[in-house]
């Protein structure tokens, strides 16, 4: 059976800040392991589409590159374990 490498963002909505803003977590799922961590992005729940998983309104344009970028550099990290026989 082959492995899959999983990477999804969620937006923590128990988690809302003072400034009414909600942090946005990486979830990264290998071969029945989950990690997760904060991406460092906030924004208002309201302006998290979860069907998605993307920002919409005013500062979409900008948080989904900061959103992708992550993604992009998650799955990179993944290839260069594969390329060093880390992960087997």
């Amino acid at each position: 059976m082959e492995k899959k490498l999983f990477v999804s963002f969620l937006a923590r909505k128990a988690m809302v800040k003072k400034n009414g803003k909600t942090p946005i977590y990486c979830r990264v799922r290998y071969d029945g392991t989950v990690s997760q961590f904060n991406t460092k992005t906030d924004v208002p729940y309201k302006n998290w589409d979860s069907s998605t998983t993307k920002v919409i309104g005013v500062e979409k344009k900008e948080l989904n590159q900061k959103i992708n970028k992550i993604k992009v550099n998650v799955i990179e990290k993944f290839d260069d374990l594969l390329k060093t026989n880390k992960l087997n």
